[in-house]
């Protein structure tokens, strides 16, 4: 079944090319018709006809039963052989990648954590970097509502729910000044 498998497609492609070849020759000589109309030699006609019907059928029905022993043979080739494993050499460069990928996440974090001590102005609530002086202060998006910073909120869920649901009212009393300014904006 092995070495018959090998020789399915070609033989696929090859009978479906012969019976579309016959079929299009069928159909150029003598057309759609099946009874004879013609008065010369109606049953030559008729029979030639049905024979080139009956052997395009054939070959697709050989080149289905081609592609379906192919079929049949590459899923069971398939499901025989075993998963390969990597190889060692793999493995450990691998292992390596991860390795170096955990190191620069580790690194990316304490990057992070790091700059993410900011000084809390108890005024305004608003993060600042150490490095930024007091003067040099970021500007602030108009469209973008002031949110005020929750790094010494308090612990308990329902305090931290309720300021945060005063804060999304509030961006939302913002928009409508802010979407008014964008269309002013616009026309001018």
């Amino acid at each position: 079944m092995q070495t018959f498998a090998q020789f399915a497609l070609p033989g696929t492609i090859l009978a479906s090319a012969v019976g579309a070849v016959v079929l299009c020759v069928v159909l150029l000589l003598y057309g759609f018709k099946s009874e004879p109309d013609d008065e010369r030699a109606p049953m030559r006609r008729l029979l030639l006809t049905r024979l080139g019907y009956a052997l395009a059928a054939a070959c697709f029905a050989v080149a289905l039963m081609l592609s379906t022993a192919a079929f049949l043979d590459q899923r069971r080739v398939a499901a025989a052989a075993p998963p390969t494993a990597p190889t060692t050499d793999e493995t450990q460069r691998l292992e390596a990648r991860v390795n170096e990928l955990e190191q620069r996440l580790a690194a990316a974090e304490s990057r992070v954590n790091d700059s993410a001590a900011v000084a809390t102005s108890p005024v305004t609530m608003e993060r600042r970097h150490p490095a930024v002086a007091s003067s040099a202060r970021p500007r602030r998006i108009a469209s973008a509502p002031r949110v005020a910073s929750t790094a010494g909120a308090s612990d308990d869920l329902g305090v931290n729910v309720r300021d945060g649901w005063q804060a999304v009212k509030r961006g939302f009393r913002e928009a409508g000044r802010d979407i008014r300014a964008g269309f002013a904006n616009l026309v001018r």
